[in-house]
C-alpha cells in the first residue's frame, strides 16, 4: 500500500491527513444523501443556502452539478456520483464504495406500451446517449438518439420522440404524465470514486476514512 504521509496515526480523526482533502459531491437529488454519507464518516458539512464550498478542518467539500463531478474528481480527490453519470461519462475513475441508500433506476419510458423491440428504427430522447445506445446495441435494436437535457417526459407526449431513458424515483411523475415503464435498464447507486493517482499516493488514509476505522502505531 502507499504511504505517502510520516506522522504517527492513532484514533480515526477525519482531520488528520494533515493537507487539505478534496471531496466533491452533486448538487440536486444526491446532495444531502451525500452529506449524509459524510457525516457517517466524520465530515461534519452544515448546507448554507446557494453556498457551494465547504470547509471542515483539513477537507474542502465542493458542491458541483452532478455532471461535472467526474470531471472535478479527475484533477485529484474524492467524490460522490450516481453510477449513471460516471459510465456515461467514462472517465478513468476508480470506483471505491457504493452506496446503498438509493431508489432510483434507469429505464426506458413511453406513452405507449411498446414491446423493446417495437422501438427499432424509432426516436429515444435522453440525456444519457452512451449508456442508451449500448443497452439497445447489445438487444440488436437500432435506435435514433435525440439528447436532451432536461424536461424529457414532454419528448413522448409531444411527439419529440417515441421513447425516453430516464431516471425514475417513486414513479409518481411518469403515472401523472400518463407514461409507462417499459424496461429497467439499470439500478443507479451513488458511489464514492476517486480519481486513481491521488487514490495510490493516499491508499491507506482513504481506506480508513471510508471505513471509519482506526489505525494504531502508523510510521
Amino acid at each position: 500500500m502507499a504511504r505517502t504521509n510520516h506522522h504517527s496515526w492513532r484514533a480515526y480523526d477525519p482531520g488528520s491527513f494533515g493537507n487539505s482533502m478534496k471531496f466533491v459531491i452533486p448538487t440536486g437529488r444526491l446532495f444531502y444523501t451525500s452529506l449524509r454519507f459524510l457525516d457517517s464518516i466524520g465530515i461534519l458539512i452544515q448546507p448554507e443556502d446557494r453556498k457551494l464550498i465547504f470547509n471542515y478542518n483539513d477537507f474542502t467539500v465542493i458542491s458541483v452539478k452532478p455532471d461535472d463531478v467526474p470531471y472535478f474528481v479527475g484533477l485529484g480527490g474524492l467524490g460522490i456520483c450516481g453510477l449513471d453519470t460516471v459510465m456515461e461519462i467514462n472517465r478513468d475513475l476508480l470506483m471505491l464504495k457504493r452506496l446503498d441508500c438509493s431508489r432510483y433506476r434507469l429505464s426506458v419510458i413511453s406513452s405507449m406500451e411498446y414491446g423493446l423491440e417495437d422501438l427499432d428504427g424509432k426516436t429515444v430522447a435522453t440525456r444519457h446517449a452512451r449508456i442508451t445506445r449500448e443497452f439497445f446495441n447489445k438487444l440488436g435494436i437500432n435506435i435514433k438518439i435525440l439528447k436532451l437535457h432536461g424536461a424529457l417526459e414532454v419528448a413522448p407526449l409531444t411527439g419529440v420522440a417515441d421513447a425516453i431513458v430516464d431516471i425514475i424515483d417513486t414513479g409518481n411523475t411518469i403515472k401523472k404524465n400518463g407514461l409507462i415503464e417499459i424496461k429497467k435498464i439499470m439500478d443507479i447507486n451513488p458511489w464514492v470514486i476517486s480519481n486513481k493517482r491521488f487514490f495510490y499516493e493516499n491508499e491507506d488514509e482513504i481506506k480508513l476514512l471510508l471505513k471509519g476505522g482506526f489505525q494504531v502505531g502508523y510510521i
